[in-house]
């Protein structure tokens, strides 16, 4: 997965190179009506926003909180009223959230090349709403709710990232998509509190999804951390 990444980001820095060199001597007489409309930040964004100092708006619906960490609200979220008020949001800002290590690296795994991956992942594109490369977890069953995606490979420890609502992403997680490169390999974990470890709780293989957690894995809204990659 790495290599694919950086092929890509190697593709992308290429091409914006070249049609910035191509560009440069007429952007001074393009249209200002040529360029593509920023989104929409709706007061339900701009909330998110404030929850989330420093991130960037993807679409009218979608932050990025992070490098490679994205957050989405749901359809039926209303988007002409805040997620949170100031006060939660300032609250929010001011937990301390708990400070754990990342469990070990687990050891590289044999992958398997099932005929249904592989097709799936042929097309190189969006499962649903869940974008090609990306890890994408959701709040409720059968991909509903609240949404985070990961494009990064590291370890993400659910409990230090805010939740829209309030608190943080851990033990929120009902439903995945692992649309990965194929044979990409991500590792759900529960925090053990009495034994101050990480629990796996199992491990997927992209090109992958689950609409429930609870019935496959007995891991509905107990999922505390992840390694994507």
């Amino acid at each position: 997965m790495l290599i694919s990444k950086k092929l890509a980001h190697l593709v992308v820095a290429t091409s914006v190179a070249v049609t910035v060199a191509t560009t440069a001597g007429t952007a001074a007489h393009a249209s200002p009506s040529a360029a593509a409309p920023a989104p929409k930040v709706s007061v339900a964004l701009q909330s998110l926003m404030e929850l989330y100092p420093g991130s960037e708006v993807v679409s009218e619906d979608t932050l990025r909180i992070a490098p490679g960490v994205e957050i989405s609200m749901p359809a039926d979220q209303p988007r002409g009223q805040r997620v949170l008020s100031k006060e939660a949001v300032a609250a929010q800002l001011a937990a301390t959230p708990p400070a754990r290590p990342a469990p070990p690296a687990p050891a590289l795994s044999p992958t398997r090349k099932l005929a249904e991956r592989e097709s799936l992942a042929a097309a190189g594109g969006t499962y649903l709403d869940c974008a090609y490369e990306y890890l994408c977890l959701y709040q409720n069953a059968s991909y509903g709710g609240y949404k985070i995606r990961f494009y990064t490979c590291a370890f993400m420890d659910l409990g230090k990232i805010s939740f829209p609502t309030g608190g943080y992403w851990n033990d929120k997680m009902t439903s995945f998509i692992n649309n990965q490169t194929p044979g990409t390999l991500s590792h759900f974990y529960n925090w053990n509190g009495s034994t101050a470890n990480w629990d796996k709780k199992f491990t997927n293989e992209a090109f992958w999804f689950d609409p429930n957690v609870g019935p496959s894995y007995g891991a509905n809204d107990i999922i505390d951390g992840v390694r994507v990659c």
